[in-house]
């Protein structure tokens, strides 16, 4: 049990990461804990804000090229994609909030409050592609995003792509 005392904590997300193991384990106080083990030490990356929301929860992370990514909450509670290596250095916010991810050769894709965003997994490469609404990304096809976005006002779901090459949303019908 990482947590000492009567309550006890509960691993969540697991994903290899080199020769590691990185895995999350939600806390009695309801934070949530970023670890690294390599199977002879264990070791502490980054501790979540209480209340943290779709790091644990609902499993939601994402791995591709050796690295972690998670949505987490920030110190003033904003939720951001954060990025692990498997060091305490390596593990840190790309300064961006994040919702699906879908990884890629070149880059993880995602959405965010900002529209389609892409992340090379550096704070300066990360990079909001378009401003429009995203509800969910559901893929890439090609040099295309393909995702769902709600209108309230028709009120239906419709899906569209992103064209990565040209910068043009299709609807798709």
């Amino acid at each position: 049990d990482i947590e000492l005392g009567p309550s006890s904590s509960e691993a969540k997300a697991r994903a290899a990461v080199g020769n590691s193991l990185l895995f999350t384990v939600e806390t009695s106080s309801f934070k949530s804990d970023l670890w690294r083990t390599d199977g002879t030490t264990t070791e502490l990356l980054t501790t979540a804000e209480p209340r943290t929301t779709n790091f644990n929860r609902d499993l939601s992370f994402t791995v591709s090229d050796g690295l972690f990514y998670a949505n987490m909450q920030d110190e003033n509670f904003d939720i951001r994609l954060f990025r692990s290596d498997g060091t305490t250095a390596g593990t840190f916010s790309l300064e961006i909030g994040a919702g699906n991810r879908v990884a890629f050769d070149d880059g993880i894709y995602f959405h965010s409050s900002d529209g389609l965003s892409v992340t090379d997994g550096t704070v300066a490469g990360t990079q909001t592609l378009v401003n429009t609404s995203v509800d969910e990304l559901l893929g890439k096809a090609g040099s295309k995003l393909i995702f769902l976005t709600d209108e309230p006002q028709v009120g239906i779901s419709s899906l569209r792509s992103y064209d990565l090459i040209s910068g043009t949303i299709t609807v798709l019908e």
